[in-house]
């Protein structure tokens, strides 16, 4: 068992030693060891009736194992000798140069025995106090620290255990060393130290597996290795007594744990329970934090062993969950303050309903009320609730308004009524010259048409049998003469009758045409009224089409929008209100003029980008392009998995390929070498051909067309056939006599 494991844990470190331990792998190393002592037990020579064991080492030497006393020896054991060996004197022993080499040199004999133990194993474990830590002290005078729990192991000292003097205590002393036996002048190492003290039951069957089977299989004794470093250990001194070990001191942690207990035991759960909310209130643990990552902050303090864990736990979580519901609350109060503050900020700005959060923004953003609240968001949203609340109270005020000057112009219109008595046929044109240097007739809140409705309300309100106070008295005033006067009427003569008679004819004719003059004049008078109110209204709602157009351009910004959500979006605007004049069918058409703008203006940057890439023509197929944009960040903006994308794409790559060939064309017409006689010389030598294209080179119009240069070819030929077709040109001369016909042909036509 020794040398198996500590064979198998050369090769681990300690951190590795202990996943094993804890995790049920030593099965298998088990397994290994109880196989290699099965190999021992079979090549073993057990002699009956004695405890000791012969066993052949590896070079055929001979050494025995007794059972009993767990000791191994290259001499052959007394109980083994027969008579005459006996007798014979032991050369290992009678030899005083051997003994001198033995006494003065052990290390000689002990430093095998000793390489063959793993010095990088555990040999020594105490458990840290209120933590899940342990001290671990390995063979070559190494401190790690293992946690059972997490099963972690690290050299590093973690933040739990700093600030611990038992700590420091038990990492400046190491364990005492156990002291190898010595048999017969031989060396046998000691049992092997338990790697921790507090193991899991498994590690514990383990040990005791392990136990067994070292019982019966002895570790072989190695040869002396003269390099061996090894210090000598003896353990006992010269007159063979055993050395007395040092007694080891009380353990901080421990005795700190028993004073807790008493004073447990003295105070009641509710003094302790206040002292250890004390403790967390000063160390300001977290309430975002857990018990483990806090317990650093209050471990190391008296107070913390008042209670016990479990009382630790909940004490804790408690004064969490209270902490967190007071920092809630506060939080809430800090919120409504700082909008209480935002709020003030807002009425002493004088705001009104049209007024912008931008321009708020830019007067007031250095104002601490402005940066008491943090997100922009938030602020934004209050500015609109405050203008929402400020244009309803408008709206409001302006209805109560109107409805004021209603009551008011009824009013007017009633005493009018009472002074002249007019009756159902009383026009509103003549009514209103009346009315118009009165303050309630000239309200703003009143328009003309609603001035005449009420007007016409009123009229309908009339009695039909009610008749004007001048009809009544017109009707009346002969009677009355009739009776007064009986019979004077007959002394009147009747020239003055004829001429009174006269003079009513001529007034009557004078009113007349007045009367008709005053209505024509009227009725010019309100078509030109109509006809102002029309361009009125048509300046109204170009202006509410404009206004609409800036809430499309300040919110819609993506040419993907849906008139849906656009719609919703738009009503949140306070400025909303000033496109009543639309209806919906306006509305959705101003806004797919906006969308097609914006679609129109992603497609030309689109186009310029395409442009601008170096490797894209319009030669290349779409997948070519894609893996091209993919690789540039330009691009990122754009999904290129998009059907309307390689749409576009597609007509970028033919209206290229169009503007290419237009310009090729262009650039022929401007190459002077090429003649009508090109066509034929090229035939006889394919000189003027290079002579051509050597001009042509030299232009960017043409390189362009290096994508498709079967058909710049194309077009080279045909022009040239073009040319040669036509001719040669005509003399200056006979141009000049020609366009001096034409110019003289047009002056007749338009004397």
């Amino acid at each position: 068992m020794s040398g198996g494991f500590s064979t198998f844990c050369l090769s681990q470190s300690p951190s590795s030693i202990f996943s094993v331990r804890a995790a049920n792998v030593p099965r298998v190393v088990c397994c290994s060891v109880r196989y290699v002592a099965a190999q021992r037990k079979a090549n073993g020579k057990t002699i009956t009736g004695s405890p000791w064991t012969e066993y052949p080492s590896p070079d055929g030497r001979k050494y025995y194992y007794n059972m009993l006393t767990q000791e191994t020896t290259w001499e052959k054991p007394k109980e083994l000798q027969e008579p005459k060996e006996r007798k014979r004197p032991s050369t290992v022993t009678s030899s005083p140069v051997a003994v001198r080499e033995r006494e003065s040199s052990p290390e000689k004999h002990q430093a095998p025995q000793h390489a063959s133990i793993d010095a990088s194993r555990p040999v020594s474990s105490n458990a840290v106090a209120g933590t899940p830590w342990c001290v671990v002290w390995t063979g070559d005078s190494k401190v790690f620290f293992f946690n059972p729990t997490t099963r972690i192991s690290v050299w590093e000292r973690p933040p739990e255990l700093y600030n611990r003097p038992d700590v420091d205590l038990l990492i400046s002393k190491p364990p005492v060393k156990k002291v190898p036996k010595v048999s017969n002048g031989e060396f046998v190492p000691a049992p092997e130290p338990m790697v921790i003290q507090a193991n899991t039951a498994d590690s514990d069957v383990e040990m005791a597996e392990a136990s067994d089977e070292e019982e019966f299989v002895p570790p072989p004794p190695k040869r002396n290795r003269k390099d061996s470093r090894l210090s000598p250990a003896p353990s006992k001194n010269s007159s063979g007594r055993s050395t007395p070990q040092t007694e080891k001191p009380v353990d901080p942690a421990v005795q700190a744990e028993l004073e807790a207990q008493r004073e447990r035991q003295e105070r009641p759960v509710e003094e302790r329970l206040r002292i250890f909310r004390e403790l967390l209130v000063e160390k300001d643990v977290s309430t975002n934090s857990t018990f483990e990552k806090e317990l650093s902050k209050i471990v190391f303090d008296k107070r913390y062993l008042l209670l016990s864990a479990t009382e630790r736990r909940a004490a804790f979580d408690s004064f969490v969950k209270e902490k967190a519901e007071l920092e809630r609350a506060d939080r809430k109060r800090k919120v409504k303050e700082c909008k209480d503050r935002f709020r003030e900020l807002l009425e002493e700005a004088k705001l009104r309903s049209s007024s912008s959060f931008s321009s708020f923004a830019r007067t007031y953003g250095r104002d601490e009320r402005f940066k008491s609240v943090e997100k922009m968001r938030d602020r934004e949203d209050l500015f609109n609730e405050y203008t929402h609340d400020l244009e309803k109270a408008e709206r409001e005020a302006k209805k109560a308004k109107k409805t004021k000057a209603r009551e008011a112009f009824l009013a007017l219109i009633n005493e009018a009524h009472d002074k002249a008595g007019f009756g159902r046929s009383m026009k509103w044109s003549t009514l209103k010259k009346a009315l118009e240097d009165d303050d309630r007739y000239s309200s703003k809140y009143l328009s003309s048409d609603t001035k005449e409705d009420i007007f016409k309300k009123f009229l309908a309100d009339l009695p039909t049998e009610q008749t004007s106070d001048t009809e009544r008295a017109d009707s009346e005033g002969p009677v009355s003469e009739k009776k007064g006067e009986k019979g004077d009427e007959k002394s009147i003569s009747e020239e003055a009758s004829e001429d009174a008679a006269g003079d009513d004819k001529n007034q009557s004719a004078i009113e007349a045409a007045l009367e008709s003059r005053k209505k024509a004049v009227e009725a010019e008078m309100d078509e030109t009224m109509k006809e102002r109110n029309r361009e009125s209204e048509r300046h109204k709602i170009q202006e509410h089409e404009q206004n609409y157009k800036t809430l499309l351009v300040d919110h819609v910004r993506s040419a993907d929008a849906s008139w849906r959500e656009t719609r919703k979006l738009l009503r949140k605007d306070p400025r909303y209100k000033d496109t009543e004049l639309l209806d919906r069918d306006a509305k959705e058409k101003l806004f797919d003029e906006h969308v097609c703008t914006l679609e129109s203006k992603k497609r030309d940057a689109f186009f310029q980008l395409l442009d601008e890439t170096e490797g894209i023509h319009f030669k290349l197929s779409w997948r070519d392009a894609r893996r091209i944009m993919g690789k540039d960040k330009r691009f990122s903006k754009y999904d290129l998995r998009d059907r309307g994308v390689e749409d576009d794409f597609r007509d970028w790559r033919d209206e290229n390929k169009e503007e290419c060939r237009k310009n090729f064309q262009s650039l022929l017409k401007e190459t002077k070498i090429i003649t009508y006689k090109s066509s034929d010389l090229v035939q006889e030598s394919e000189q003027h051909l290079k002579d051509i294209l050597a001009v042509l080179e030299n232009d960017k119009r043409y390189l362009v067309m290096d994508a498709i240069p079967n058909e710049r070819e194309k077009m080279l030929e045909k022009y040239m056939k073009e040319l040669a077709n036509q001719g040669p040109p005509p003399p200056p001369t006979q141009q000049e006599s020609e366009r001096e016909r034409k110019r003289k042909g047009a002056i007749a036509t338009n004397p």
